[in-house]
């Protein structure tokens, strides 16, 4: 998988495009989330994508291209989105949370890539 930088401005018009009804979850999240492996709820991925910033974007290419997403929940947490365009809809592949720590290492190497 090639892994590169994506500029915040792209990926904010991209999720533009979109509204509720186009963001679909995936099914392999569905029973992650229903077998209480994950904790945050399809609305609360949503709503991180039609209103909250992120601070960070990667794109993401194999045979598809998909995008990581980083958002920040709280001081200790950060949520991390993993999307991909499909036919018509966005999809959610995966979403969970992560600690700082792996921020401050993002902030390390791409200081210019990523917002406050």
């Amino acid at each position: 998988m090639i892994r590169e930088l994506f500029q915040l401005d792209l990926m904010k018009n991209i999720l533009n495009k979109y509204k509720k009804d186009e963001i679909k979850i995936s099914k392999h999240y569905l029973d992650y989330f229903n077998n209480s492996e994950r904790e945050i709820s399809p609305g609360e991925i949503i709503k991180y994508l039609l209103e909250k910033e992120f601070y960070f974007v990667e794109k993401q290419i194999n045979s598809w291209i998909r995008y990581k997403l980083i958002y920040e929940i709280s001081h200790k947490y950060d949520l991390v989105i993993i999307v991909k365009e499909e036919q018509k809809i966005l999809k959610v592949v995966s979403a969970y949370k992560t600690n700082k720590k792996i921020k401050e290492k993002w902030k390390k190497s791409l200081k210019h890539h990523m917002m406050k």
